[in-house]
């Protein structure tokens, strides 16, 4: 088993991809957005690392960017894994 590196980048250091493999309904984005606030992060968001483009995790990385309430409760830092890959992996 590979260990994880999680590393913490500030707010704004990602960026949502221009593909969207699913659409997220607003009754489900409210359940993120209310775990986000009373746990914050309990998954890293995952993103390539030469580009810094959310793999999985966009959603609760929009939120965080958008919820001023979720930003203001867990700090500036957004735990993220980021993994050597290319468009195509």
């Amino acid at each position: 088993m590979k260990n994880i590196k999680i590393e913490f980048v500030a707010r704004g250091a990602l960026k949502i991809p221009e593909w969207k493999s699913t659409y997220t309904l607003r009754p489900e984005l409210l359940v993120i957005s209310s775990s986000l606030m009373l746990h914050g992060f309990i998954q890293p968001i995952h993103a390539r690392r030469e580009t810094g483009e959310i793999i999985d995790g966009s959603e609760r990385y929009s939120l965080f960017m958008n919820v001023d309430e979720i930003s203001r409760t867990h700090g500036e830092m957004i735990p993220v894994v980021f993994h050597d890959c290319d468009k195509l992996e």
